[in-house]
């Protein structure tokens, strides 16, 4: 005979359907075989739980220790104040929304310039009216052209 160890969930199941007076493959497909099956974790779970129970015992008797503070420390092991860290991060916020107006009203004088020129060999009238309907047609998302309106304004 081999040495080979039978797999835990095989034996439950032949268990089961000695126990239940049940052919193997009946064993396999009923519920409730598959619900008195404890796995090796779920037997090693309780086993910790027990455990857990008992250190919690010996943990109420052993007297409470003063709690101490934690406090978080920076790469230069000094303790990390909190409000200059929460200034910091405001200040790279309103950073970072400078940065991005200005991005966008670069970017609204080089769309009006473009634009610009693509009417240039106009006559001026022409140029009005084309200028009109821009300003018409960027005014119906006035929130997102908002750089652009501005920006257009300066030739009407």
């Amino acid at each position: 005979m081999s040495d080979k160890k039978i797999n835990p969930w095989i034996q439950h199941i032949k268990d089961y359907a000695k126990k239940n007076n049940v052919t193997y493959g009946c064993a396999l497909s009923l519920p409730d075989c598959k619900n008195t099956y404890k796995k090796k974790a779920d037997k090693k779970k309780d086993k910790k739980k027990v455990d857990k129970k008992a250190d919690k015992e010996e943990v109420e008797e052993v007297e409470e220790v003063e709690e101490v503070e934690e406090v978080e420390m920076n790469s230069n092991d000094e303790p990390i104040n909190k409000d200059e860290a929460v200034s910091f991060m405001q200040q790279q916020k309103i950073r970072m929304e400078k940065e991005r107006r200005a991005m966008r009203a670069k970017e609204a004088v080089t769309k009006i310039k473009r634009f610009l020129n693509s009417i240039k060999n106009k006559t001026p009238d022409e140029k009005q009216e084309a200028i009109k309907k821009k300003m018409i047609t960027l005014q119906k998302k006035e929130g997102e052209n908002f750089y652009l309106i501005k920006e257009l304004e300066k030739y009407m």
